[in-house]
């Protein structure tokens, strides 16, 4: 399941830690996460929107895919992750399934930007 975590500080919902950005909760977890929303100071970052579950319209229990998303949403999700392994997951599904060429070029420039910056942002400390 995607967990969208809006917030710029890590969140624990139990064992389970959301850090900023696209999380993947495992299905063996879904039951822990959904107990842990309940919590009450989880519950208000859900309600309040800090802590966002994509879900697709008519289902229940969030999403496991990007390609279950509308196009917008993926977008947002792509642009807001740092997970270079859940960004090329995100890239595979989408090529794979739908191959959104917005949604595409979102995800590939969300890996450009974060693992692979051009000279002229990269901030040497040691200058």
């Amino acid at each position: 399941m995607l967990v969208h975590n809006k917030g710029n500080y890590i969140r624990h919902f139990g064992s389970i830690v959301l850090v900023p950005g696209a999380n993947e909760v495992d299905n063996a977890l879904k039951a822990e996460f959904e107990k842990q929303a309940s919590v009450k100071l989880n519950k208000h970052l859900i309600d309040t929107g800090e802590i966002v579950i994509p879900d697709k319209k008519g289902s229940a229990g969030g999403v496991d895919s990007i390609v279950n998303l509308a196009a917008n949403d993926a977008i947002k999700l792509a642009m807001d992750t740092f997970d270079k392994e859940l960004l090329e997951r995100f890239l595979t599904d989408e090529k794979e399934a739908k191959s959104r060429v917005s949604v595409v070029k979102a995800i590939e420039e969300q890996l450009e930007s974060q693992f692979n910056p051009d000279e002229d942002s990269i901030v040497n400390p040691n200058e």
